[in-house]
């Protein structure tokens, strides 16, 4: 659901401020992959770039954030948190990588 200015409901914007808590950049970045689209990413960036470690876990029993990414196809949000960290061996708690949620998710 979007909120204001098209936004994720419940996004923070991270150009504003003080860059949060940790758990809340990773909720942001959770927001932001589903809704995907350029605007999108370049916030996800600005949170990349404030200290959002892109081998957050992404909750569910899903793994990180870069399997979470992988399960949406999300191509350029793979880029970006691989590009700053993201471990693309990393295993999720089912034992996939973000490499098998991709193909599998397709």
């Amino acid at each position: 659901m979007l909120g204001t200015l098209g936004k994720p409901a419940g996004f923070r914007n991270a150009a504003a401020g003080p860059a949060g808590s940790a758990p809340q950049r990773t909720a942001d970045a959770l927001r932001l992959l589903m809704a995907g689209g350029e605007a999108d990413l370049l916030e996800l960036l600005k949170l990349l770039q404030q200290g959002l470690d892109p081998n957050s876990p992404a909750g569910g029993g899903l793994g990180t954030l870069l399997h979470f990414a992988a399960s949406k196809g999300e191509v350029c949000g793979i880029r970006l948190l691989v590009q700053h960290g993201g471990v693309a061996e990393a295993r999720g708690a089912e034992g996939s990588t973000a490499l098998h949620l991709a193909a599998y998710f397709g």
